[in-house]
């Protein structure tokens, strides 16, 4: 450091405390009394503690920060899927007014036939530790189309949507316990246009192809044969 007292905080601080030991021990010598010093000893400890607090409350700042960015990008992706689930109902029940309730803005045109999406396809499944089922495929394009997840579980008399989705993989971590044997169904919108998909059975340990459902085109059925998952952890 220079000899001479440097103009910012941090410097000037660390500086004093090279010297005011110094400065204790010789006061009469170099013209301080040594309650003068003891008096910029105090100041100087007090800068130095509140400097610390100081850079507690900005990494707590930060800290605080970065929870709430992740909370408002979980708040917003889940708003997402919610939105998309009012556009499948919407054109579902060809229902205009669906957007109007929800304070969303309508489709400007229906899209023109020839740009629906194609159907999904090659649908894998995966067993992950604690019962959760991932599930991806191919297919389904162009772009801006989103996927319409459906589930029946044993004993339900019909499939139910679980998740709309934009990315071509869902994980459904809301499965009961000891479920047997789980049927999933994907389909593709875009716009109005539907596009459905196959179905895919998944049983505890065990991942099986199924026939495609009613009206899926030809190419979109999964894999003949049965695959081997891994077994639930």
């Amino acid at each position: 450091m220079g000899s001479n007292l440097p103009a910012d905080r941090n410097p000037a601080i660390e500086w004093l405390a090279a010297r005011l030991e110094r400065w204790e021990a010789n006061a009469g010598d170099i013209g301080l009394d040594e309650a003068d010093v003891a008096d910029l000893a105090a100041l100087a400890d007090q800068a130095a503690q509140a400097r610390t607090r100081a850079g507690e409350a900005r990494a707590s700042a930060r800290s605080m920060t970065r929870h709430w960015h992740l909370r408002a990008d979980a708040t917003m992706d889940r708003a997402r899927e919610l939105i998309l689930k009012i556009k499948a109902h919407a054109a579902a029940t060809d229902n205009p007014e669906v957007y109007a309730l929800a304070a969303l803005s309508a489709p400007a045109t229906r899209r023109r036939e020839g740009e629906g999406p194609q159907p999904p396809r090659d649908i894998a499944a995966e067993l992950r530790p604690g019962g959760a089922v991932a599930l991806s495929w191919e297919g389904g394009g162009p772009r801006g189309a989103f996927y319409i997840v459906h589930r029946r579980l044993v004993g339900e008399a019909s499939e139910r949507i679980i998740a709309v989705v934009a990315a071509k993989r869902f994980v459904d971590e809301t499965l009961p316990a000891d479920p047997g044997t789980v049927r999933y169904r994907i389909d593709a919108q875009r716009g109005q246009a539907v596009a459905e998909g196959p179905v895919r059975l998944v049983r505890l340990g065990t991942i099986e192809a199924a026939a495609p459902a009613k009206g899926v085109a030809k190419g979109a059925a999964t894999d003949a044969g049965a695959k081997k998952g891994p077994s639930a952890a």
